[in-house]
């Protein structure tokens, strides 16, 4: 580089000086300036080098990517790819919701059809156990119903044979108390062998012979034909006449008998065994 009349060391006075220099000088060949800076540094110590590569990067413009556009071709296979993955996946989808609700309506139908099963198994084959528990029932029962037959037999002859009684002892308190009783007694007996002209024998108890004998005189005795004689066993208003050719017990055990016969006959009692 030449630098005219300015010479090394000299002091440039003005601008004008300066101004004239920077034309005159010389542009450096920067081309091989990477190879001048291979082995240098900075005065803090770092590769010359290394800044430049830095430097040039930071300029370099940047590579636009090439985009190659896609064929029809491709395009197709990228649909038909996506369209079978899709289709695949709903089959899938499908098949497992399918399986799932298939699975539960099949559990359900088959849980009923098997309680319907079980329940049908269960009383058919309880069927022989229950017809036997139901024949023992109706067993029981009539064991039970029998004694209550029994005691109600039982209870209704000794109401009978209480009634019975209790009408005796009516009767025997009527005859004894009514004094009328036993000439009543007398016209029923001497009524039913008025066509006899045969002699009567009268046999009455004690207290009733003392009331005939002072109620009817001798004479009309005499002109009826009636005897009258005492007789202890017979019980007072009752009495028993005998004839040549009949005699009539018209005592009292004997209308009661007759009385209440037919009554102990309906229920079920022997009069035979129950006479008093």
């Amino acid at each position: 580089m030449k630098l005219g009349k300015y010479r090394s060391g000299q002091k440039i006075e003005n601008s004008e000086a300066i101004e004239s220099l920077l034309e005159s000088w010389p542009i450096p060949d920067v081309k091989d300036e990477r190879r001048n800076l291979k082995g240098r540094s900075t005065a803090m110590g770092k590769s010359l080098e290394e800044l430049y590569q830095k430097k040039q990067a930071e300029q370099a413009p940047e590579q636009e990517e090439e985009f190659t556009p896609l064929s029809i071709q491709e395009i197709e296979q990228i649909r038909e790819e996506a369209y079978q993955e899709g289709h695949a996946e709903g089959k899938e989808a499908g098949y497992q919701e399918g399986f799932e609700q298939g699975k539960l309506e099949g559990a359900q139908k088959g849980y009923e059809e098997g309680v319907e099963q079980g329940k049908q198994e269960g009383f058919e084959s309880a069927k022989p156990e229950i017809a036997e528990k139901i024949a023992q029932l109706t067993k029981l029962l009539d064991e039970l119903a029998t004694p209550f037959e029994q005691v109600s037999n039982e209870v209704e002859k000794q109401v009978v044979l209480l009634a019975t009684e209790l009408a005796k002892a009516v009767v025997h308190g009527e005859l004894t108390v009514n004094e009328k009783a036993i000439f009543n007694a007398m016209k029923v007996a001497t009524d039913a062998l008025k066509n006899q002209h045969h002699a009567l024998e009268i046999l009455l108890n004690p207290e009733d012979f003392e009331l005939v004998n002072q109620a009817i005189p001798a004479e009309q005795l005499a002109d009826r034909n009636w005897k009258l004689v005492v007789e202890p066993s017979i019980t007072k208003g009752g009495l028993h006449i005998n004839s040549d050719n009949s005699s009539i017990d018209y005592s009292v055990e004997l209308r009661l008998k007759e009385i209440l016969e037919s009554f102990l006959q309906e229920a079920g009692i022997d009069s035979q065994n129950h006479d008093s």
